[in-house]
């Protein structure tokens, strides 16, 4: 499992077969913006993103956490 799909399925709602779906649709170049995803893949990806980032702030102990697999800390 790679981290991109691993991190998709983190975000509300998105299951297995989504997840894939846009690891597909992301290639090797990525997007470059909020609006690329949500056309390519049909979701609000602000939205769930605030979701999830929400849902960490609340409960500390949730786990895995999306923060950590997105930002890399050099610490």
């Amino acid at each position: 499992m790679s981290l991109k799909y691993h991190a998709f399925q983190l975000l509300p709602g998105i299951g297995n077969s989504k997840a894939l779906q846009m690891v597909q649709l992301r290639g090797v170049a990525g997007w470059n913006d909020f609006a690329a995803v949500d056309e390519a893949c049909g979701i609000d990806s602000a939205r769930l993103l605030a979701e999830r980032y929400v849902k960490e702030m609340e409960d500390d102990a949730q786990k895995p956490r999306l923060l950590d697999i997105l930002v890399r800390s050099e610490i």
